[in-house]
């Protein structure tokens, strides 16, 4: 037993004599372990704003030339181009639109035959124009979609044709009669008012047919052997009948239509039924008979209207009114 601790205690003395050893060559030199010493800072550098951008100044264009277009009598190879129209080039012509139903006729005035026709929506080539002063009187020269060849006014296409740069057709057909109507001596033949006591009979003079009227009056004048200068066509003794747009069964039935643009609003002018030939070859009629009347509103204001109605001969298809001849009444209309 006292050996057992002899060893324990030898073996604490040789534990602590190493400890002491190791403290020992502790205390002695110290080992340094070297350090890498850390990078001298640099600063980043001073941001520096870019330039101001400073916009380069406006370019100056001068002004374009202002086109100067030729006198409307004065031709030109330039064909100018349509609202409603486009160009194919300077052989091609210029392509317009049809507005309403139109004929197409041998030469630049009612008085030449038809030759043909073409509806609203066609487009046609124009070729050229007449010599017209007036617009309202200028006819172009075109060429259909079928290659005919003929003449149609200028109020029947789309609006913005710019007619001074179509050129004047050459070899212009002139018309061997004008459509002024005449007429036989003493063949009007008052037929009285329709209002009696109301307007004094109508009566025909050197310069016309005068209506004297008083407001909400009417009166009729019957004209005989009125003069047409192309014969019109009425196929049957019943008469020739007033154009009827909502006749849409018609197919190229002979009718007649009477306008009358300088009569005031108010003034009503009208064909009594239907226009009797006169002088016919056939159903062929050169001078014709109807009755002509006019009645004064109560809203039109006294004094005179020199105003020339139209009479204008044609037939309808559908509800659409073709015109072929016109004849101007001179009338004058004298409201009391």
């Amino acid at each position: 037993m006292q050996l057992k601790r002899l060893i324990i205690v030898i073996v604490a003395v040789a534990s602590l004599n190493v400890a002491l050893a190791g403290c020992s060559a502790l205390s002695g030199d110290e080992v340094v372990v070297p350090v890498a010493p850390l990078p001298t800072y640099t600063p980043l550098p001073t941001y520096t704003p870019l330039p101001t951008y400073t916009l380069a100044p406006s370019a100056t264009l001068p002004p374009l030339p202002t086109a100067t277009l030729p006198p409307l009598d004065q031709p030109t190879t330039v064909l100018g181009l349509a609202v409603t129209a486009t160009l194919e080039g300077a052989a091609g012509g210029l392509q317009a639109a049809i507005a309403f139903n139109s004929l197409v006729r041998a030469g630049p005035d009612l008085s030449f035959k038809f030759i043909g026709r073409v509806a609203a929506g066609d487009t046609v080539t124009v070729l050229g124009r007449n010599g017209a002063e007036s617009y309202f009187d200028t006819w172009l020269l075109v060429r259909t979609a079928s290659g005919l060849e003929g003449w149609i006014r200028i109020s029947q296409f789309e609006a913005g044709l710019q007619l001074s740069l179509i050129p004047l057709a050459t070899n212009i057909p002139t018309p061997s009669v004008t459509l002024t109507p005449t007429k036989k001596s003493g063949t009007a033949v008052p037929v009285g008012t329709s209002v009696p006591g109301t307007a004094a009979p109508a009566t025909q003079s050197s310069s016309g047919y005068t209506f004297t009227l008083t407001a909400g009056a009417s009166d009729c004048i019957a004209l005989k052997y009125w003069y047409i200068v192309t014969p019109v066509n009425i196929p049957d003794a019943t008469g020739l009948p007033a154009f009827n747009p909502n006749d849409l069964k018609a197919a190229d039935k002979p009718v007649f239509q009477l306008v009358a643009p300088g009569v005031p609003s108010g003034l009503s002018v009208s064909i009594d039924g239907t226009i009797k030939g006169a002088i016919c070859n056939g159903t062929q009629c050169s001078h014709v008979n109807f009755t002509l009347c006019a009645a004064a509103g109560s809203g039109v204001a006294p004094g005179k209207y020199d105003n020339d109605v139209v009479l204008k001969f044609g037939y309808q298809t559908g509800g659409v009114f073709y015109d072929l001849v016109d004849s101007g009444i001179p009338t004058l209309f004298v409201v009391q």
